[in-house]
């Protein structure tokens, strides 16, 4: 009888693999282990307590070849929902990217993009950076403004 190793490709250990690193490396996951088998959480809460080296790589291999397909499932889709969150974040990171762009070139009107979601302190204040973006555009002062912009951004969305 062929081990499960011969049977198993090549690929499928390594995405295997790169799964349980990506878990491990993920420091805000936390990843409930109640719905995985036995053997998988305690394999899994051994790799978290492992530092990086052979021992880790040992353990890795072993965990991609004898875990059950179910927890494999399991698994897959926990790192589909990381990938939509990651590319939703990339998403929004670039849209308060352009809006800032556009605010600084004038292409964008601030009465219209924010209307009554800034109180009057902040609008002044996102005024005074868009200004401030726009007149020292290649100086520290310009850099901090457009950073400033950019953060403030990121508390309206």
């Amino acid at each position: 009888m062929p081990s499960q190793r011969k049977t198993m490709s090549k690929q499928t250990l390594n995405w295997r693999r790169q799964t349980l690193l990506r878990l491990v490396d993920e420091s805000a996951l936390a990843l409930n282990l109640d719905d995985f088998s036995d053997v998988f959480q305690d394999s899994f809460r051994q790799l978290m307590a492992t530092t990086r080296g052979s021992a880790r790589a040992r353990l890795l291999r072993h965990i991609a070849r004898r875990s059950p397909q179910d927890d494999w499932d399991k698994l897959a889709s926990i790192v589909d929902g990381l990938d939509r969150r990651r590319h939703q974040r990339i998403e929004r990171e670039s849209d308060a990217l352009s809006l800032r762009d556009s605010l600084i070139d004038g292409g964008a009107d601030p009465y219209v993009v924010f209307g009554d979601s800034l109180s009057g302190a902040d609008f002044e204040k996102l005024k005074k950076l868009i200004e401030n973006a726009r007149r020292y555009a290649a100086t520290p002062l310009g850099k901090g403004a457009r950073t400033r912009i950019l953060k403030l951004l990121r508390q309206v969305q």
